[in-house]
């Protein structure tokens, strides 16, 4: 290892031992220290109630570190979520996370080539109920402005509990007047798992997302929220001409 970076690492484990980290338990360097790398899930792990530490932790990578470092950092938690929730091993060799990314102001969902949302409904299921307008989301949900099938893709949101208040009473089809970049409802699906993966709480509680990236085979928005009646995710559909305060787009960050 590096002797510039054995001292700077040693220096940031003492920083963070007098926060009260118990580093014998999720901590420790991996073997390839040729590649001057961490094991970033164990550090995610650490970190991930501190964003002040997380963001101390991202900055010292970016000094120190190859960029492909960074992106193992962000690449962590979806990799996890993939072998827990679908038992997929995902292939993130060449993936670049969007050079906008900021954690503290968007969620980063990693769209996996050829999941589907029979995949993702059924391990959700596992977890919390889940209520569907529809049980073959996939034959329905026809159009998509983004598919799976192509490949693996990130994408961008802000990171808002609530759908993106600026597009409450908006239709789908003024939306799409206007060039909007919305969620697909596989993205919202995936952005649920996420938010619940690291905080074990649910998105859309109060509002509803409109996944104006998808249409139906007759031209109908699905949307998401969650169902406090009932304890559970659901999905339903409206027409593209329909707005109401409470159904909101969660625009593509740009």
């Amino acid at each position: 290892m590096d002797k510039n970076f054995e001292k700077d690492l040693s220096f940031f484990i003492d920083e963070l031992k007098k926060r009260g980290i118990d580093f014998k338990r999720i901590f420790f360097l991996i073997e390839e220290f040729e590649r001057q790398g961490l094991d970033f899930e164990s550090f995610l792990e650490l970190i991930k109630g501190d964003k002040d530490l997380a963001k101390e932790l991202i900055e010292f990578i970016k000094a120190r570190l190859q960029p492909e470092s960074v992106d193992a950092i962000y690449l962590a938690p979806w990799k996890k979520i993939y072998h827990e929730w679908f038992s997929m091993e995902i292939n993130v060799s060449g993936l670049k996370v969007p050079d906008n990314y900021d954690p503290q102001k968007h969620f980063l969902v990693l769209v996996a080539k050829g999941i589907i949302m029979k995949a993702v409904v059924s391990a959700m299921r596992e977890r919390f109920k889940v209520y569907l307008y529809t049980e073959d989301l996939d034959s329905d949900v026809t159009k998509n402005d983004r598919n799976s099938q192509d490949g693996n893709y990130f994408i961008l949101f802000n990171r808002n509990i609530e759908a993106d208040e600026e597009f409450k009473n908006v239709s789908a089809d003024d939306l799409a007047k206007k060039e909007h970049r919305g969620i697909t409802l596989l993205e919202r699906l995936l952005l649920e798992i996420l938010y619940f993966s690291e905080t074990k709480k649910h998105l859309d509680t109060d509002n509803w997302t409109l996944c104006s990236g998808s249409r139906n085979s007759d031209g109908g928005v699905p949307n998401v929220f969650w169902y406090s009646d009932d304890d559970g995710l659901s999905v339903h559909l409206y027409d593209s001409g329909s707005y109401f305060d409470g159904l909101r787009s969660r625009s593509v960050a740009s």
